[in-house]
């Protein structure tokens, strides 16, 4: 059975306080199924009423499919962030290597300068600090 939205109209209590929006939502073998959302809501388009209570008809029928839907789409956004972590994690590892093979590198060259005397010992120290 295929709904479509129908109608809305604002619903009351005895006591004359607003009970809630009633969207009517039927079929073309006019069967009419009336859904109360909470406050006023005669604002919204009929799209957005429509698809209010339709959210609601199917958490009143059902409710538990409803719920595995809902940890279904937290599980896929779960592990949607664990491969981001993962390729973050691999991203930072190969950076790391990169740094540490560029440091040896520096200090390699360090080295040879040092040893062909274009580099003294002031010069590789910061602050004036003597080498022990």
């Amino acid at each position: 059975m295929k709904l479509e939205f129908q109608r809305k109209s604002l619903d009351y209590n005895l006591d004359g306080s607003l009970r809630g929006t009633v969207v009517t939502l039927g079929n073309v073998e006019n069967s009419y199924v009336p859904i109360l959302l909470p406050g006023d809501k005669t604002t919204l388009s009929n799209q957005e009423l429509f698809d209010l209570a339709m959210e609601k008809l199917y958490q009143e029928n059902f409710p538990q499919r409803a719920e595995n839907e809902k940890f279904n789409l937290l599980g896929e956004k779960i592990a949607q962030a664990d491969d981001a972590i993962d390729r973050m994690n691999k991203q930072m590892n190969t950076q790391k290597a990169e740094s540490a093979i560029a440091q040896a590198t520096i200090a390699s060259m360090m080295m040879k300068f040092y040893e062909k005397g274009l580099l003294i010992d002031e010069d590789l120290l910061a602050n004036n600090e003597t080498i022990v």
